[in-house]
């Protein structure tokens, strides 16, 4: 992994054509920018397990272990409550995120 410090204002280059820039920083937020060619997907982790998950579960459902009432299965996380800005549909197609 590369470590890099960057300030408001820089940016890094990755390859000849991805370059993220550091736009703001609140508290303990970063702020980013990132621009690409249309052909490159960029996803942030949680949507992209999202997507991933929901590619998964139309392949082949997982067996569900029992949980005690109000507690998610075994192995998996309870669900995370997200501002409703970072609402994600039941169904998103990567297409629809570009």
């Amino acid at each position: 992994m590369l470590i890099l410090t960057r300030k408001v204002g820089e940016s890094i280059t990755i390859g000849d054509d991805v370059r993220v820039f550091v736009l703001e920083i609140r508290g303990h937020q970063l702020r980013i920018g990132i621009e690409a060619p249309r052909n490159i997907a960029i996803f942030c982790d949680e949507i992209l397990r999202h997507i991933q998950g929901s590619e998964r579960s139309k392949e082949e459902p997982l067996p569900s272990p029992e949980a005690p009432p109000g507690e998610p299965p075994a192995g998996e996380l309870p669900p995370r409550e997200l501002p409703p800005n970072e609402l994600l549909p039941d169904e998103l197609s990567p297409d629809e995120l570009l």
